[in-house]
């Protein structure tokens, strides 16, 4: 009596990442077989790219246009004394277009305005990207006074922006305000210190929007009886709007 056996083999397991191809002889032709967990040099397909490819149709989108504006600069002086009104500024500055591009540069070496205030350098940039929908800006000065009232070494703010929101911060060095070293290593945002002839506001921030933001490393308001007005120190801008 003839037995015919029957070998039961266990099914593979599927394999989910690694499908590889190699050649298999038949005679004279060379045909292809999808051989699961064999590694091949060259060629990996992921679990992401085939579902992508099947249920994409093949398709894509774009991602959405952004329009993008910021900017920066330096010094700007708005006061009025008792001799006459004093309108300086700002200065450097640069702006961002609507399109985005650069990064857009500006400087300066040694300005005074009129005794109330003064830079030794100045520096400021802005730029974005209305394809990715992002922004940024900074301003950086050196040896500053204001005033009379506020000295540094280094002031600087920067801005960044993207259509979910936007951030920044200042950095302060060797602060004084009206004689008195000031630490900023804790300065919040809007951290105020009153005067009897005005304020001084250190990292100050105004939202613009969503997704904009002001900062202003130093603002200085003065409200004396012989001068009033405002003197505002490295001012970054920045901001994202899907269109």
């Amino acid at each position: 009596m003839r037995r015919t056996l029957i070998h039961t083999r266990k099914p593979r397991a599927a394999t989910a990442v690694d499908v590889r191809t190699r050649p298999r002889e038949n005679g004279c032709r060379r045909r292809w077989s999808l051989v699961p967990g064999v590694a091949l040099p060259g060629l990996r397909i992921g679990v992401a790219a085939l579902v992508v490819l099947g249920l994409s149709g093949g398709g894509s989108t774009a991602a959405a246009a952004s329009s993008v504006s910021g900017g920066a600069f330096g010094l700007s002086a708005n006061v009025n004394a008792l001799v006459a009104p004093v309108a300086v500024g700002p200065l450097p500055s640069v702006t961002l277009p609507a399109e985005g591009g650069g990064p857009f540069t500006a400087s300066l070496v040694s300005a005074n305005v009129l005794g109330l205030a003064s830079v030794g350098v100045a520096e400021v940039r802005t730029q974005g990207n209305s394809g990715v929908g992002s922004a940024a800006s900074s301003a950086s000065l050196l040896d500053v006074s204001a005033a009379g009232l506020v000295q540094a070494s280094v002031v600087q703010s920067r801005c960044s922006a993207r259509a979910d929101g936007a951030e920044g911060s200042v950095s302060i060095a060797d602060l004084v305000v009206a004689g008195i070293p000031i630490s900023t290593v804790n300065a919040g945002p809007n951290t105020t210190i009153t005067l009897p002839v005005g304020r001084v506001v250190i990292n100050e921030q105004r939202q613009d929007g969503a997704s904009g933001l002001t900062v202003n490393a130093v603002h200085v308001t003065l409200n004396a009886l012989a001068v009033s007005g405002d003197i505002v120190l490295a001012q970054s801008r920045c901001a994202v709007a899907s269109s």
